[in-house]
Parts: C-alpha cells; sequence; structure tokens
C-alpha cells in the first residue's frame, strides 16, 4: 500500500508539497524520501525494457542485425529509439551483428599428392631462352558482373608473354591452354 501513496506523492509534488501530501496521506516524509532513492528512474526503466527488446530481436534474427537494423525493428514494432542509444546498449550487453555472407573461395589449397617439386626455388633468372617460364593469373571484372580470368605465360629470360588464355572460370584448363599457346608461337627445342 506504501509504495501506491509514494507515487500518487510523487505524481503531485509540482501542485503540492511533500509535507502536506504525507501528512494527508498519514506516511512518514522520510519514508518517502528513502523510497526515491530505492526507486530506479523512468530512463533506467526504460534502459531495461529496450535491453529485453533488443535482445529478443537479437535472437529471433540469429544475430545478424546491427544497431541500425535493430533500430527500425523496434521502431515497426512500436518502441521507437535511436540507433546510437541501440548501439550503446548492444555494447553495454556485449553483443554484435554477425557476419552474414560467406567468403568466396577463389583458390583451393592443393592436396600433397601431385604437387610438384620446386625446381625454380625463387631463382628468377636464367641465361638460356626457353628454359624458365611462370604463370601469372588476374581476374578481370566485367559491367555484367562476373569475372574474366586471365592467365599469361611469361619466358623468364625475355621477360616476354609467350602465351595467354581467357575464360569465364579459373581451372587447370586455362593455364594449359596459355602453356599450348606459348608452345606453339614459340617451337623452343629440347635443351636437356
Amino acid at each position: 500500500m506504501g509504495e501506491v501513496k509514494y507515487t500518487f506523492i510523487r505524481k503531485h509534488t509540482k501542485k503540492y508539497t511533500v509535507k502536506l501530501l504525507c501528512s494527508l496521506l498519514k506516511v512518514i516524509r522520510q519514508g518517502y524520501y528513502d523510497w526515491l532513492k530505492r526507486r530506479k528512474s523512468n530512463r533506467a526503466i526504460d534502459s531495461e525494457m529496450l535491453i529485453d527488446d533488443i535482445r529478443k530481436i537479437y535472437t529471433e534474427f540469429k544475430g545478424r542485425y546491427g544497431s541500425p537494423r535493430i533500430a527500425l525493428e523496434l521502431c515497426r514494432r512500436g518502441k521507437f529509439t535511436s540507433k546510437n542509444r541501440v548501439a550503446r546498449h548492444m555494447q553495454q550487453i556485449g553483443v554484435a551483428a554477425l557476419p552474414w555472407r560467406k567468403k568466396k573461395v577463389t583458390s583451393r589449397k592443393p592436396s600433397s599428392e601431385g604437387v610438384a617439386e620446386n625446381l625454380v626455388k625463387r631463382v628468377f633468372d636464367t641465361k638460356v631462352k626457353h628454359v624458365l617460364g611462370v604463370v601469372d593469373i588476374t581476374y578481370i571484372p566485367l559491367q555484367t558482373g562476373g569475372f574474366l580470368y586471365l592467365a599469361t605465360w611469361i619466358d623468364v629470360f625475355s621477360r616476354k608473354v609467350v602465351g595467354w588464355a581467357m575464360q569465364a572460370r579459373m581451372t587447370d584448363q586455362l593455364v594449359i591452354d596459355a602453356f599450348k599457346q606459348a608452345i606453339d608461337k614459340e617451337h623452343p627445342r629440347s635443351v636437356l
């Protein structure tokens, strides 16, 4: 019953004095002031309710929503707040949006079998033509979306592109085609 009386006093302190209201409702003034100290502010109560709503939306959308989307979802549900306030509360409770896009795998790690021995050992210098060649693969973005992959076969002696191939997919055949073009164009004789 004291809670109801204290709430009534708090609502009417702008019109009447606390002393008058306490005497009319037969409560002790010190008890009212102690209740005020224990009572949470409206802002603190709103913050607790907002944190509960943030947690619900965060779990409902499996952690994929950040503060802007959670604030928008709260507004859709009739609880208007800013994305900055949502961000502060998310940081306070230790939640953040998870990345939702899978990274596109552009290369594959080769298995141990089928890997050739490293004969070059990062020494890219030779005194004879057609002894050492290297391949470079790059991609060219298209205006329509997607990529074209370009493989170039370079003779280390002359630093000249001697073969190239282009495909819509990056496959082993891309490098093989560039190598075949280099062989057909240069006609190297066996040096061994």
